[in-house]
């Protein structure tokens, strides 16, 4: 594509970054659009980041980086979590590959702290190849990567989805009942996970199946922009709950200029067959990687 130059701000406010950083503050993440609307859907995540960044404005950080040897710019979203530590959301450029430049620009970069517990979401595995040389070569870090596939859907096909109507309620979950049955239900969840749900349910949407007033079933759409922590109780597991709040999320998420994605381990067959049925498609290979501090 054309060099494409954001808006963007070269006076770093301290602990950001330093005036001599080949990375660029980028003050309206808004004007990231055109350039990540060319990226889908391998940067669903990343784009429905900056489209939640209106909500989400207080907590994200967002960066280019011009490489001197490809005309277009990588793209950087971060923001803190209690429960992981540093988020980190990148786009590449389509044609770019790890230069020499890169992968110093990001060992040295000054927003990221890499002796701390950090998290790289549903970024493509040529990136994640570099995060690891980084984390684990250069740093000394125990880095874990989790294979994942992407999946997305079609703004367009979202919004035509149908809910069908039953004896139940579909409705966000956006309360103190919809964070219990998140944290309670959520495989991942841990010290600080509350303030995080609280911060998803709040800021973005939510979906939630009610029976008999009683959430049987919720999913929400997180803040690194893509839907995940779907659960549905065991004593209403196949009546259809678990796609009814698929399908209500991604078609909200659509009407609101969202694109509807998600993540799923590689190894994770049923959810795989799961997303097939309920109208995704896979996007994209890419990986979850994360380092946890512990002391040891």
């Amino acid at each position: 594509m054309a060099s494409t130059r954001p808006v963007t701000s070269t006076a770093m406010s301290s602990g950001n970054n330093s005036k001599d950083s080949p990375f660029q503050l980028v003050e309206v993440p808004l004007n990231l659009e055109p350039i990540l609307k060319q990226r889908l859907p391998l940067s669903t995540n990343v784009y429905n980041a900056m489209r939640l960044n209106r909500t989400w404005q207080k907590d994200q950080t967002w960066f280019t980086l011009h490489d001197p040897s490809v005309d277009d710019v990588w793209i950087v979203m971060t923001f803190l979590r209690k429960d992981f530590g540093r988020v980190l959301c990148i786009s590449r450029p389509p044609a770019a590959g790890i230069t020499p430049f890169v992968q110093n620009a990001f060992s040295n970069c000054e927003f990221m702290e890499w002796g701390e517990s950090f998290t790289f979401e549903a970024i493509d595995t040529t990136v994640s190849s570099m995060v690891t040389e980084i984390s684990i070569r250069e740093k000394g870090n125990w880095t874990q990567v989790h294979p994942c596939y992407l999946f997305a859907m079609d703004q367009e096909e979202a919004v035509s989805l149908t809910i069908t109507p039953g004896n139940y309620e579909v409705k966000p979950i956006n309360n103190e009942k919809g964070m219990d049955f998140i944290l309670k239900t959520w495989k991942y969840a841990s010290d600080g996970s509350r303030d995080y749900v609280e911060k998803c349910l709040q800021r973005s949407n939510s979906a939630g199946v009610y029976v008999n007033g009683e959430i049987a079933a919720g999913v929400i759409f997180e803040g690194h922009g893509v839907i995940g922590m779907l659960y549905s109780l065991s004593e209403h597991r196949g009546k259809g709950f678990a796609r009814l709040v698929m399908h209500q999320l991604m078609k909200e998420s659509a009407e609101n200029q969202l694109v509807p994605g998600c993540m799923v381990e590689l190894r994770n067959d049923i959810s795989k067959t799961f997303q097939e049925k309920i109208g995704f498609k896979i996007a994209a290979k890419v990986d979850f990687v994360i380092y946890v501090k512990t002391g040891f």
